[in-house]
């Protein structure tokens, strides 16, 4: 990645489902070594999946501290809010949490800020 920065091909950095904690010790590591600050997370966000975000992260990403955008991911919580798991729904077997039980279930819908 280095050589990449010293070629100018990077211009951006962002990291991806990373906690409060992370995001801070990449700031440092970042400004002790002289390198891009990360500019971005991307972590799910939606009505039903806010509380790491909202506790944790809201306060560390505030351009008053470091100064990341968030680009949430998943923001109708797999279809969960977009009515697609309603029951009786003639589409509900082919839909993904039946097609591939535990996808996202554990971060989506159960979340409880752990």
């Amino acid at each position: 990645m280095l050589t990449h920065l010293l070629f100018k091909q990077v211009r951006h950095v962002g990291v991806s489902n990373e906690t409060s904690y992370g995001v801070m010790r990449f700031i440092q590591a970042a400004e002790q070594s002289n390198l891009p600050r990360i500019a971005s997370i991307q972590n799910v966000y939606s009505l039903l999946s806010r509380v790491q975000f909202d506790t944790d992260l809201a306060e560390v990403c505030a351009p008053r501290q470091c100064n990341v955008g968030l680009m949430a991911y998943s923001p109708l919580a797999g279809g969960a809010l977009s009515g697609k798991y309603i029951k009786g729904g003639e589409d509900l077997p082919k839909a993904r949490f039946n097609i591939f039980p535990g996808t996202m279930q554990a971060s989506i819908l159960f979340d409880t800020g752990h």
